[in-house]
């Protein structure tokens, strides 16, 4: 399904620091969907605690950028990894319980010693340890921690790769209020390139449910199961909008920050399609782009707090996910890797209508998880512009 669709949801985990205006995920979003004529789902706290890991072992500059990536604020406060570490913990409290719904996992793929102060920190991110690194023992860990869903997450390992960081998140959830199967049909999805498909389109009717609407987009919040999580459509209206990417090259606006409209409660008939693809890409551009360099500089890249022995660079963070909407809920995953090499070489009475039938934006977050601005963090957020 290599296609675009025009709305955009939220999987609420919200990682909220602003830069320039923006927050950490809606900063990366807005790059990676600037040119893409593709679906997109991305899991910004997959990506957030695994640059919050890698913090750990910087120095200096190198330090500064990620901390400024994390925090989006150049002012950076003399504890600031310490409240890094001590976010990602209060995020780990709340998953990982032997009937959670969202399960996190962390690895290190190695053949350099960790440095004892780092291996201290592992211990904190519940990292475990892949002391054969090979593709075949790294994606294993990935398949078996997104239950399946993430198979391949790397497929050629190099002699100068001394260690491999790893991050994964699995997420199923059931509605609150699920769809009946009986009612799905078969409705016209307008793609963001003008075609016109039919696709499987699941219906519901919701009392007094969050909801919000003004001239340029509609909004609404599907609660789980657990109501600490939820489901965010945001749909732009096509009266003024052509697609998804019109909509945020048009506003400039912050998608995330669109989620605190959502105070009203109305009655709402919603018409929303099933979805389910897979996606993948490569931070690096959008990384350097957002003034962390460093990291990715052979020469200049400063890990000292690391390991012993090489010297290493950030060779690529790469992730990759998996998403699922139908009628009982949610399923989705994600896996994370950042690969470190040597410098051998270098959202009464009246029905208020929702008809999610072109592109539109999604995510899911989870009200208590915060950043260390006590901002949300999203768990997944991505954009459906076109079915088939």
């Amino acid at each position: 399904m290599k296609q675009k669709i025009l709305f955009i949801i939220l999987i609420s985990f919200i990682s909220s620091q602003q830069y320039n205006g923006l927050t950490f995920q809606s900063t990366i979003f807005s790059h990676l969907f600037q040119n893409s004529k593709t679906n997109i789902c991305i899991s910004p706290l997959s990506l957030y605690q695994s640059l919050s890991l890698l913090s750990n072992g910087a120095v200096g500059k190198t330090q500064e950028e990620i901390f400024k990536i994390l925090i989006q604020n150049n002012k950076l406060d003399k504890k600031i990894q310490l409240l890094i570490n001590i976010n990602n913990q209060q995020i780990k409290k709340y998953y990982n319980s032997k009937n959670g719904k969202v399960k996190i996992s962390n690895a290190i793929a190695l053949k350099e010693r960790l440095k004892e102060e780092f291996e201290k920190i592992t211990m904190k991110y519940d990292v475990s340890i892949i002391h054969s690194m090979t593709v075949e023992e790294i994606n294993k860990w990935s398949s078996q921690k997104t239950n399946g869903k993430i198979t391949k997450i790397i497929d050629y390992i190099s002699p100068l790769t001394r260690m491999i960081l790893l991050n994964a998140v699995y997420f199923k959830v059931n509605w609150k209020y699920k769809f009946d199967t009986l009612k799905t049909i078969k409705r016209e999805f307008k793609n963001s390139n003008g075609k016109i498909v039919k696709v499987d389109t699941m219906i519901n009717e919701y009392s007094k449910i969050k909801y919000f609407e003004d001239k340029n987009i509609q909004m609404i919040e599907l609660p789980y199961e657990d109501e600490n999580l939820s489901m965010i459509i945001l749909l732009p209206k096509t009266q003024k909008f052509s697609s998804s990417l019109d909509y945020m090259k048009q506003t400039k606006i912050d998608i995330t920050k669109n989620i605190k409209q959502l105070h009203f409660k109305k009655n709402v008939k919603l018409y929303l399609p099933k979805f389910e693809f897979e996606y993948g890409t490569i931070f690096n551009d959008v990384l350097k782009k957002m003034n962390m360099k460093l990291a990715f500089d052979s020469a200049n890249a400063n890990f000292l707090n690391l390991n012993y022995g090489s010297k290493l660079y950030v060779f690529q963070i790469l992730q990759k996910t998996f998403i699922k909407i139908d009628e009982s809920g949610s399923e989705a995953s994600s896996t994370s890797l950042i690969e470190m090499r040597t410098n051998s070489t270098n959202i009464p009475t009246k029905i208020t209508k929702m008809d999610v039938n072109h592109s539109f934006i999604f995510m899911i977050r989870d009200q208590r998880i915060k950043d260390i601005n006590k901002n949300d963090l999203l768990l997944f957020i991505g954009v459906v512009e076109n079915l088939k």
